[in-house]
């Protein structure tokens, strides 16, 4: 297949490139993001002409050629939308005195004109591509700030920092293992929106690849509901309705016979998990399904604290089956 760089690289280079491996199809991954960076009306103009004409409006501007990348990139996005692969632009807005444009002042006569500052139309993406609601927008700003501090001398730059939500942050004292966990909390949260659901859960494993088996058990859930409802549930209802019906039932449970006093080394989460494995052993016993209540019973009843071995094993299960989950992360249909 031909490269649109294969009329302008040397023969010896693209030798040179080939020789060395350079070159692979690394496909699209798992879950790949559409990125749109700065398609303005700066970089493009406010309609296709030649760019000698354009940039006389719009110093920036690509001119024909820049919209003939709009029209590719309609289809592009169009398609991404329509298998829902998520789609994040950039954008930029300028001061008007020009402070934030950096060192960029410097290399142009025209730094001055309108179209770069906030308000003005050569900041608005394009409307032909222009981002929707479910999409993510980002403002570029600030870097350029550093450049002049530097150039003046300043040790400082005051600056007023927001504090945003982060569903689950990562702070640099975390040993490895809790950062592993926390990667997959946060994907769970991605999985079932379950911080937006419930905003005072507090369900945590305290092994690796116990919210796979957690989302397995949701999934199970809302196909039952599907069955007995006779038609199809969003995952975003079974999350609801099992946290509700199975998970909060089983923990009160484990509270009232006071399991947590048991394995105080545990999270409750780390319980609920137990007993739904024990009601799957009870199920498979009886021939028919024992409800979550009457499983937290009677596991309360015999339960003991893990032994040393038993917690090597719980550890290593989920070591062992990191690599997968990392390999078919993403695998679920939202």
């Amino acid at each position: 297949m031909a490269n649109v760089w294969d009329d302008v690289l040397p023969e010896e280079d693209r030798q040179v490139f080939e020789a060395a491996g350079w070159g692979k199809d690394v496909g699209f991954g798992e879950k790949p993001v559409l990125l749109v960076v700065d398609v303005i009306y700066n970089f493009v103009g406010d309609v296709p002409e030649p760019i000698l004409e354009s940039i006389k409006r719009w110093r920036y501007s690509c001119g024909e050629r820049g919209w003939e990348g709009v029209k590719h990139l309609e289809r592009l996005i169009s398609a991404a939308r329509e298998k829902q692969i998520p789609i994040v632009y950039t954008g930029m807005d300028r001061r008007p005195d020009g402070f934030d444009q950096g060192a960029w002042n410097w290399k142009s006569y025209r730094s001055g004109d309108a179209s770069d500052i906030k308000g003005s139309l050569g900041n608005e993406i394009v409307k032909e591509i222009a981002p929707e609601p479910q999409d993510i927008y980002f403002v570029k700003d600030g870097n350029h700030r550093v450049s002049v501090a530097r150039e003046r001398g300043q040790e400082y730059i005051d600056a007023e920092v927001i504090e945003g939500h982060i569903r689950a942050p990562f702070y640099a004292e975390m040993e490895p293992n809790e950062m592993l966990l926390q990667a997959e909390y946060a994907e769970f949260l991605r999985r079932t929106d379950l911080d937006r659901l419930e905003p005072d859960h507090d369900i945590r494993p305290s092994a690796l690849g116990r919210y796979d088996e957690i989302w397995e058990h949701i999934q199970g859930h809302r196909d039952w509901l599907a069955a007995i409802r006779h038609e199809p549930v969003s995952d975003r209802e079974a999350v609801a309705d099992w946290y509700e019906y199975i998970y909060c039932p089983i923990i009160e449970v484990a509270r009232a016979q006071g399991l947590s006093d048991r394995f105080p080394n545990q999270t409750e989460a780390d319980v609920y998990l137990w007993v739904m494995r024990h009601r799957w052993e009870i199920e498979r016993d009886l021939g028919h399904d024992v409800g979550p209540v009457s499983a937290a019973e009677d596991f309360a009843e015999t339960a003991q604290p893990p032994t040393p071995v038993g917690r090597v094993a719980e550890a290593l299960r989920g070591l062992l089956a990191l690599p997968e989950r990392i390999l078919h992360r993403g695998d679920d249909s939202r």
